[in-house]
């Protein structure tokens, strides 16, 4: 599919038809159309394409391939019940040649390639057949030659066995002889000119071939430079960037909704990532936050992890946007990129884009927001295992990643997945994390021993609830256990209020320490450390009355 690409004096000229060879194989084609006698979107079915392809071929927004216009004119051949002249077929060839010579010149120069290719063929295979009719006829003169070589050696025996005959046979013989030597004179001059004639055609099949060779090798050259050009800077001809914006505001000006989100999501994967930057700001600019954000979104569902990183460099480094009226009710652009690539983006597309904006989060001096990725993806409500695999993923000695995990961890409101997070660490062997992850669930002081958070784990299975226990207890000191120990023994109290309800995260926490054989241990040290005063005296007490009252009842 090849795209308008012709800068037209203003943002809408291909739509005004400004462009003038692009109108004349568009009015043509619609002339052509128009003889059907069918909708559009009824021929987009008969044909197999999309409504919207249709229409811009026969609008003049896109030149269309040759398949489309040839399929056009076997259609109107049948409605009309005679073929289309040649000399019509031959104009509207010539008029799609013009308009993808001034939208297209590099496609314009291998179709034109391509066509003086199948000339070249087409004159090798005549060569070849005349070639092989010389050679037949080459055969035959050959043949009646020696047909008249054996005839004029039967003649000159016959007249040496009758010349003592008679004069009369003699001359007859003589005129017979004569007349057969000039015919075998005839034949050889007519058989040097068909060899020569063959010399000939033979070296000009020889440098048609030559040719043909080489306008194949020009050709695959023109298709490798082509595709790699279009590669870098997208597929296929398309609109310069300009006349995109312009046709952009003509359809929001127009409220067509529809082309608008087409337009977004076809430049979102096929124009070069500057470019896509640009119509990002633009739309900025604009105030229309809402089809930046989609362009965006676009982007990130779409783009390698390549052209997301540059993509990702080019929005942070901008930095004469305007603030838009209402801040509270507007993404920031690059809390929007790293809010999509956590969403969708694979773990090892997460953990690459991470080292590759590194620079970007030492900038803002590691502060733990939304602005830098793995404070998004801490904060997320992805996956546990696929959080977990991004950070298995990182570079053990990046300082920069594990403050980010670290500060995102201890500022974070503990949630279902949050908690199921640590024994993951554990399991990953980044037991250099998961103190700050527990340190959310570890009150400072008595004040603070019933608090919310230790709900969220009655959400999580038993499994997981040991699982976090052995956690803490294999990372955490002592100190910082009891403290645990006594925000789960106040959150899930019993209503007797000395043990704890049966089957909560609290029992089975201690059912835990005494299978694991841990709780003679931490029951010696809340012991030893029990008192009145606030702080850990008085979470020891809790602890100990708790742990003392549990295990009457499981002895």
């Amino acid at each position: 599919m090849t795209e308008v690409a012709r800068k037209p004096n203003d943002s809408s000229a291909v739509e005004r038809g400004e462009v003038p060879e692009v109108a004349a194989l568009c009015n043509a084609l619609t002339e052509l159309f128009n003889t059907l006698g069918i909708s559009q979107s009824a021929y987009a079915v008969r044909v197999s394409l999309d409504k919207s392809i249709v229409s811009r071929y026969l609008r003049g927004r896109r030149i269309p391939p040759p398949d489309f216009i040839d399929r056009l004119l076997r259609e109107v051949g049948g409605v009309r019940g005679v073929p289309v002249r040649p000399e019509a077929k031959s104009r509207v060839t010539q008029l799609r040649l013009e308009a993808l010579r001034v939208c297209d010149p590099a496609a314009h120069e291998l179709e034109t390639l391509r066509a003086e290719m199948e000339q070249s063929q087409r004159q090798v295979q005549v060569l070849v057949r005349h070639q092989e009719a010389l050679h037949v006829l080459l055969d035959k003169k050959e043949s009646e030659a020696l047909f008249v070589q054996g005839e004029l050696e039967q003649a000159r025996q016959d007249w040496t066995g009758d010349l003592l005959r008679a004069h009369r046979t003699e001359l007859e013989l003589r005129e017979h002889v004569q007349r057969h030597s000039t015919e075998r004179e005839d034949l050889v001059e007519e058989i040097s000119k068909l060899k020569s004639e063959l010399s000939d055609v033979a070296t000009l099949r020889a440098e048609a071939e030559r040719r043909c060779g080489d306008l194949e090798s020009r050709v695959k050259e023109m298709e490798e430079e082509l595709a790699a050009a279009r590669s870098e800077s997208g597929s296929g001809s398309r609109l310069p960037l300009a006349t995109l914006q312009g046709q952009l505001a003509a359809f929001l000006e127009a409220g067509e909704q529809r082309e608008v989100t087409r337009e977004i999501a076809q430049a979102a994967w096929e124009r070069p990532v500057e470019e896509v930057v640009e119509l990002v700001f633009w739309f900025w600019k604009r105030g229309d936050f809402s089809r930046r954000d989609r362009l965006v979104t676009e982007v990130v569902h779409s783009r390698s992890v390549d052209e997301i990183a540059e993509f990702g460099h080019a929005t942070r480094r901008a930095h004469d946007m305007p603030r838009p009226r209402t801040p509270g009710l507007v993404t920031p652009l690059t809390v929007l990129l790293n809010q999509e690539v956590v969403a969708v983006r694979a773990p090892e597309d997460i953990a690459t884009l991470h080292a590759r904006w590194e620079e970007h989060w030492e900038a803002r001096r590691v502060n733990p927001t939304s602005r830098n990725l793995l404070t998004v993806l801490i904060r997320s409500e992805r996956n546990v295992d696929e959080v977990a695999e991004v950070i298995s993923r990182l570079d053990r000695g990046d300082e920069l990643a594990n403050r980010l995990i670290q500060q995102a961890a201890y500022r974070s409101y503990p949630r279902h997945n949050f908690l199921a997070l640590v024994p993951r660490l554990v399991e990953i062997e980044r037991e250099d994390l998961v103190l700050s992850f527990c340190s959310a669930l570890i009150p400072d002081d008595q004040r603070s021993l019933r608090t919310p958070d230790f709900m969220a784990l009655g959400r999580i299975s038993e499994a997981h609830c040991r699982l976090l226990s052995r956690a803490v207890l294999r990372v955490a000191p002592l100190e910082a256990v009891i403290m645990f120990l006594a925000g789960l023994c106040a959150s899930y109290k019993a209503p007797n209020g000395n043990s704890v309800v049966e089957g909560s995260p609290a029992a089975i926490v201690f059912d835990d320490l005494r299978s694991e054989g841990h709780l003679i241990d931490v029951a010696a040290f809340a012991e030893r450390t029990k008192g009145r005063k606030q702080g850990l005296p008085s979470a020891s007490a809790t602890v100990h009355k708790s742990l003392k009252a549990w295990a009457a009842t499981h002895d």
